[in-house]
């Protein structure tokens, strides 16, 4: 699975279902998905992992962790990971890798957000 196959095949209709605006960004510098319900904005960056194992590592360009790190020492949240692992769609704060254990945990806190708005 792609970025772009997840987006196109999962992502834009089940967020519509939900009456969420999702729009997908094609810029370089800007997380790929933008996200808005009433007044609560989400970015969210979009990584594929096909396979299992013990540490989950997306494959981050470079400086796109220090940019969302910039961010949040400004006091903005609004950034989140979706990342398809082994057919499963997870909603995680992004993290340069990711435990088993942080997978079960962390999997919805952004959509959960998302949604009671």
């Amino acid at each position: 699975m792609t970025e772009s196959e997840l987006y196109q095949k999962h992502l834009k209709s089940f967020f519509k279902q939900r009456g969420i605006f999702c729009y997908r960004v094609e810029h370089r510098r800007l997380p790929d998905v933008y996200l808005s319900r009433g007044n609560y904005v989400l970015w969210a960056e979009l990584k594929c992992v096909n396979k299992k194992s013990k540490i989950v590592k997306p494959d981050w360009r470079p400086g796109q962790l220090a940019w969302i790190k910039e961010n949040h020492f400004h006091g903005s949240f609004n950034v989140c990971l979706i990342l398809w692992y082994v057919d499963k769609i997870l909603y995680l704060p992004p993290q340069k890798e990711y435990t088993q254990e942080e997978l079960k945990c962390q999997k919805n806190i952004y959509l959960k957000t998302m949604l009671l708005m």
